[in-house]
């Protein structure tokens, strides 16, 4: 396994690569770190493309110097045209970890497109850490501190990715971690008089279902990996549940937002958009993008199982 970087040598990516030198020694990974180059206006004859290759491994060799402690174990590597091609590739073959500065030097085609960091998080297997500030992962990595984690939880059978992918981070060092779950309001709840202002700098639920939902989190996250979050907030949203949960992250401070990403692209993502998308695109904070496809197959594969097994006349749970 190793802790793959890519970098554009741009200030986020410097971070960036900073933060997986320090995940990967603490894994006891090899780093590789990736650089492409963007020569596609140039035909691959023209010396130019040698040219470029050259002077990117010669920035890629400075790079591992700088952030690498003395026999640390690093690859370089210098590869040609799209970068989130490369990195999905690349993030998908014993990959434990990609790590990405939250915005390179591509503001305009991050304006049309998408960053890459966005692209690679939403398509690679492998859970990806994009970073915004890297100040509280090094005080985390390096010293030990807690670091504040919020993860954003369904009550789905596929959300037991992301108790997995807590438990990775544990391996890293000790967290602080809460949840939030969100509620998709309408008019008729209002007027039910389920829902009321508490005290708190949240808005709360005033039924019995959110101590369930509190319950069923808790109890998921204790069975999965034994820890259970000190806090679970269960929250209205009036539209876009993500910009509710970049709103949540922002008043509880933390230092990290750990979203599931189902990875739907084209039409499906037309019909369903985009949550943790919009998380990496407007979140203040570093964000683990980890991909939910493997457990919504193990709970579609389970939830067969148990459909056979009553039609077969067998009990559930035997």
């Amino acid at each position: 396994m190793k802790v793959l970087c890519g970098t554009d040598f741009s200030e986020p990516a410097k971070d960036a690569a900073e933060v997986a030198s320090y995940v990967a020694a603490k894994l006891k990974h090899p780093l590789k770190l990736v650089h492409c180059v963007a020569d596609w206006l140039a035909p691959a004859e023209y010396p130019v493309v040698e040219s470029l290759h050259s002077h990117g491994q010669n920035l890629l060799d400075a790079e591992a110097d700088r952030i690498c402690a003395p026999g640390q174990r690093v690859e370089t590597t210098v590869m040609h045209g799209s970068a989130g091609h490369h990195l999905i590739e690349e993030g998908d073959d014993d990959t434990a970890l990609v790590v990405m500065g939250a915005t390179g030097k591509g503001i305009t085609e991050r304006l049309l497109v998408g960053s890459v960091a966005e692209h690679v998080a939403e398509s690679v297997i492998t859970p990806t850490l994009v970073v915004r500030h890297a100040e509280p992962l090094l005080q985390w990595l390096q010293n030990g501190k807690a670091l504040k984690v919020l993860c954003a939880s369904d009550v789905s059978e596929s959300e037991d990715a992301l108790p997995r992918a807590i438990e990775k981070l544990l391996l890293l060092g000790p967290i602080d971690l809460e949840c939030a779950h969100f509620v998709q309001m309408n008019a008729k709840m209002v007027q039910s008089g389920e829902w009321m202002v508490g005290d708190s700098d949240f808005t709360t639920p005033a039924n019995k279902e959110t101590t369930a939902v509190q319950e069923k989190v808790k109890k998921r996250f204790d069975e999965a990996i034994g820890v259970v979050p000190r806090a679970v907030h269960v929250l209205p949203s009036w539209g876009n549940p993500a910009y509710d949960l970049v709103a949540v992250a922002q008043r509880a401070k933390a230092d990290l937002i750990v979203v599931g990403s189902h990875h739907r692209h084209g039409l499906q993502r037309l019909k369903h958009p985009s949550f943790s998308r919009r998380v990496l695109a407007h979140g203040h904070t570093n964000v683990l993008c980890v991909y939910l496809g493997e457990a919504e197959l193990e709970s579609k594969v389970s939830a067969t199982s148990r459909k056979a097994g009553q039609k077969a006349g067998v009990p559930a749970g035997v």
